[in-house]
């Protein structure tokens, strides 16, 4: 009876302790930036039509008449994350930019893409097919709400957490616990749901759009399972305090059979006398 209610204390609130720390890797690795990235789009066999690109400056093509990446000012690799992106600069260091909210917009300004200046100086522009316009507002949106999805889902998590201490020592809350547990598992698998959403929209243009360009893309599956796996420990933890608002503890169900045997004996007397 002690190891099962140890197991109905601790178990759960393992679980969404071990859920915590997953979805802090999916929010920290954008500020820290310790390559664990969402997705890593390669441009290191870009290449661009002289009549797709536009320039201020007179930028010249290079091999085969085609413009590389170099020639306008972009990486040959990119790794992005949730709170931003990280690339190879000319001298092959990783550089990474600051962690801030809606970082795409101004990554991916429809009025200045492709300009590179930060890279190279050049400022150039690419003409942008209306499709894949499509996809950067698209994007855009997704990774703003992505961005607020984790904040809010990882506050729930420490919520759940705090009223699962509470429920400990007032089973009363139970009921509580449980209703909050839920609600934490629908949060997290919104803020889930978006950052997988960010890695298909990339993905998607990436294979469907800009493929013809030399464009290559790669999914981060192990940020992605990291995310999911703490999905998974959520709806474990909310499945388990569920079970036990339903069902009661070994305590309390022992305590209300104890009840019955009294009512019951007190009847048979009652009855023989």
């Amino acid at each position: 009876m002690g190891i099962s209610r140890i197991l109905m204390a601790t178990l759960p609130m393992a679980l969404i302790v071990c859920s915590t720390i997953l979805m802090l890797f999916t929010a920290l690795s954008g500020v820290s930036h310790n390559e664990l990235w969402l997705v890593k789009v390669d441009l290191a066999k870009l290449s661009i039509n002289p009549s797709d690109i536009s320039s201020n400056n007179h930028v010249t093509a290079g091999t085969n008449n085609k413009f590389i990446a170099a020639d306008i000012g972009l990486a040959d690799h990119y790794e992005v994350n949730v709170w931003g992106y990280c690339y190879q600069n000319k001298d092959g260091q990783r550089q990474c930019t600051k962690a801030r909210y809606d970082w795409a917009s101004s990554w991916l300004d429809r009025d200045a893409a492709g300009n590179a200046s930060d890279l190279s100086g050049a400022h150039v522009t690419v003409a942008v097919p209306k499709k894949v316009e499509n996809s950067l507002d698209l994007f855009r949106n997704i990774a703003k709400g992505a961005q607020v999805a984790v904040i809010v889902c990882l506050l729930a998590l420490g919520a759940t957490l705090l009223v699962g201490i509470l429920a400990h020592f007032r089973p009363s809350l139970s009921g509580a616990l449980s209703a909050v547990a839920w609600i934490t598992v629908i949060l997290v698998c919104a803020a889930a749901g978006l950052v997988s959403a960010m890695a298909a929209i990339i993905m998607d243009t990436i294979e469907n759009k800009a493929a013809g360009y030399g464009v290559v893309g790669s999914t981060g599956t192990t940020f992605l399972a990291i995310t999911w796996a703490g999905v998974g420990l959520a709806i474990a933890a909310a499945i388990f305090w569920l079970a036990v608002s339903c069902c009661g503890t070994p305590q309390r169900r022992s305590r209300d059979r104890r009840m019955g045997d009294k009512i019951y004996h007190g009847a048979g007397d009652s009855a023989a006398v």
